[in-house]
């Protein structure tokens, strides 16, 4: 087992395609409109997309266009995050690590979160989440009790990823447009 250090460089050292990351990012809009967990939710968390992501504008538009409150990442220092209400995406505003997030930074109470949608770069089948290593997720994650989803491209489902203590795992995550369970939730 690699430490997460080195297994995040080895994934940043064989990119995705761009139009992988587009695809991926189209086959996760027909992933959830047929999940239940996103039909039933009134109250989205989503995020933007960074360059080596699944492309998730058209995720976030269908979200805005299914009538349901879109809610992005806000970071406030350098280790809080809130998700605040996304009216339009876009109206944002560049944020912290040049991210667009929301102009008005009026936190939703986490509570009102139905089904959160998280990057990664890459989760194991038992959702092992591997991040961007500052932690931003796992801290807003540690008491959620909503279900949480990972978008990756199917090259990234990595058995095997290293875990702490800390570490919040995603309850199902999309491979080529299939929402699969993970092993601990399904």
């Amino acid at each position: 087992m690699a430490d997460k250090a080195a297994l995040r460089a080895l994934i940043r050292s064989a990119p995705v395609a761009p139009d992988a990351l587009c695809l991926a990012g189209c086959l996760a809009c027909d992933a959830l409109r047929a999940f239940s967990a996103y039909r039933c939710a009134l109250t989205v968390a989503s995020y933007m997309s960074l360059s080596d992501e699944p492309d998730m504008t058209d995720v976030n538009r269908m979200i805005l266009d299914d009538r349901k409150r879109l809610l992005l990442p806000c970071v406030l220092s350098h280790s809080r995050m809130v998700f605040c209400q996304a009216e339009n995406i876009c109206a944002l505003t560049r944020g912290a690590w040049g991210i667009p997030e929301p102009a008005a930074i009026n936190p939703v109470n986490k509570a009102d979160i139905n089904l959160m949608i998280i990057p990664a770069l890459a989760v194991s089948p038992a959702g092992v989440r591997l991040g961007r290593g500052r932690g931003y997720y796992d801290r807003y994650l540690s008491d959620a009790v909503f279900p949480v989803l990972a978008v990756v491209t199917a090259d990234r489902i990595i058995s095997g990823i290293p875990e702490e203590k800390h570490d919040r795992r995603v309850n199902y995550y999309i491979q080529e447009g299939v929402i699969q369970p993970c092993a601990d939730f399904s």
